[in-house]
Order: C-alpha cells, then sequence, then structure tokens
C-alpha cells in the first residue's frame, strides 16, 4: 500500500455529523472534509485517520524487524563460517588425516580409503 498517496491530508480525529436524512458531513474540528456521506460510509470516513497512523506505526515496526533479522541472519552466517573454519583445522589435526589422504568423513574414516585398505 503506497501510504505516500494521503500525506497532506486533514489532520485530526474526524467526527460524522448528522446533516438530514441518512447523510452526514465528516469534519475535523472546524473544517469540511466532506459531506452527503452516507450512513454506510461514515465510520469508515471517520476511522481513516486512525488506520492511516497505525498502518505507518506497523510499516515502522515491521521495517525495524526486517533490519532486526538481517543482522541476525549475518551475525548467523558469520558463526557458521568460523564454525566450518574451526572443524576444517579439527580434522586437519586429527591423527589419522594422513592416512586417509585428507579425506575424513563425520570425523571417521571413509571405508576403503585408507592407505592400508586396498
Amino acid at each position: 500500500m503506497d501510504i505516500d498517496r494521503y500525506k497532506g491530508h486533514t489532520p485530526g480525529s474526524w467526527a460524522a455529523v448528522a446533516a438530514g436524512d441518512s447523510t452526514y458531513t465528516i469534519r475535523a474540528g472546524r473544517t469540511l472534509v466532506c459531506e452527503n456521506v452516507l450512513e454506510s460510509d461514515k465510520n469508515l470516513i471517520v476511522d481513516a485517520p486512525f488506520m492511516l497512523g497505525e498502518i505507518e506505526r506497523l510499516t515502522r515496526k515491521l521495517d525495524t524487524m526486517r533490519a532486526r533479522i538481517a543482522e541476525l541472519e549475518n551475525k548467523l552466517f558469520e558463526e557458521f563460517q568460523s564454525h566450518l573454519k574451526d572443524t576444517a583445522n579439527e580434522v586437519r589435526a586429527w591423527p589419522h588425516w594422513k592416512l586417509l589422504g585428507g579425506k575424513a568423513s563425520m570425523g571417521y574414516p571413509i571405508k576403503g580409503e585408507c592407505e592400508d585398505e586396498a
């Protein structure tokens, strides 16, 4: 939803004032917002500024949450990369590493890859 198109709307609380048979005038204080509004539309029109404010608030909150998620994803990725690096160093330090020709699976020799197995 493009809320930029609502910039410059009449600010403040809007109120419906009965203007005749089933029609209302909508005002924001002394400012006329619209007239000849049907009863079925008046509540929606009167609540529009509140709904817009809520959309703006929720959009800001969503943007904050997206930024935080991106930070956490980056941190998790960095920790994962660090873990992979540490794990690779542990495997290289493993005493049987040379026997395996530099190959290992979950810290155990891969069957058929030790030099003495042919």
